[in-house]
């Protein structure tokens, strides 16, 4: 959905009765204000000519340019207030888009239909090492490791069109050849007619989760201290071995 029709349907919501209320209000306003300005022009026509004048002319002339302003009031005045309105409101949620965008611990890279980076964020200048002025406007296989398989690539992209999202684990490349693990999630973002627009990516550098899950492998099947291999590790090996005879 575009920022148009957002802001449209928005101003829908705002104008099915506080519109006509408020142009009733402004329409009155004038009437009055009017009204009283004829009755004073009367007033002194009479007192100061000592000629009383009855004419509807200005009074007619107040009631249909009344019906005027009323409309001007409710088809512009409120109408531009509350585009405004919205427009303000939604440049305050971009802009709190925006922090959120930049301060996310996980790398983040938008793209455009054609898989082009428009867009990526902080950390994952951090996390790869490349600059936004690496990858701006290249295709996002650009930056893709040389380690896995394009036909893998190929099959995500896949899923990612036909299913709208993927997530798993691969080995990436950073700028300066470093192979790390990777957690990458892919979206598919479709606008109001279904058409895709841009695909987002979040990513995390799991290096040091996998290490801790090393750690504590390690420490599982083998002694703190001596380094020796525990009980448990004998029997998994053992329960293998016997499976595997088994089959």
């Amino acid at each position: 959905m575009n920022h148009t029709k957002i802001v449209k349907e928005e101003m829908k919501k705002r104008t099915n009765n506080k519109g006509y209320l408020f142009a009733l209000q402004f329409s009155v306003v004038y009437f009055m204000i009017g009204a009283f300005g004829i009755l004073l022009w009367d007033y002194l026509v009479a007192h100061l000519f000592n000629n009383a004048i009855t004419s509807y002319k200005e009074w007619f002339f107040l009631a249909f340019t009344s019906i005027i302003i009323f409309y001007i009031a409710w088809r512009f005045i409120y109408w531009d207030r509350t585009y405004i309105t919205v427009l303000l409101k939604n440049r305050q949620k971009l802009q709190l888009f925006a922090r959120v965008f930049e301060q996310l611990q996980e790398g983040l890279v938008i793209t455009d239909e054609n898989q082009r980076i428009t867009n990526v964020n902080k950390a994952f200048e951090e996390i790869t090492g490349f600059t936004e002025k690496d990858v701006l406007g290249k295709p996002l296989s650009s930056i893709k490791t040389g380690v896995e398989k394009k036909e893998n690539f190929q099959q995500i992209w896949n899923t990612v069109n036909k299913e709208g999202s993927w997530s798993g684990e691969f080995i990436n490349q950073k700028k300066n050849g470093r192979l790390y693990p990777e957690k990458l999630s892919l979206t598919k973002i479709s606008n109001c007619h279904g058409n895709k627009t841009n695909f987002i990516g979040v990513f995390s550098d799991i290096t040091e989760e996998r290490n801790a899950k090393g750690k504590i492998d390690f420490l599982t099947y083998h002694d703190p201290i001596t380094h020796l291999p525990r009980r448990a590790l004998f029997l998994m090996i053992t329960g293998k071995m016997l499976n595997s005879t088994y089959i």
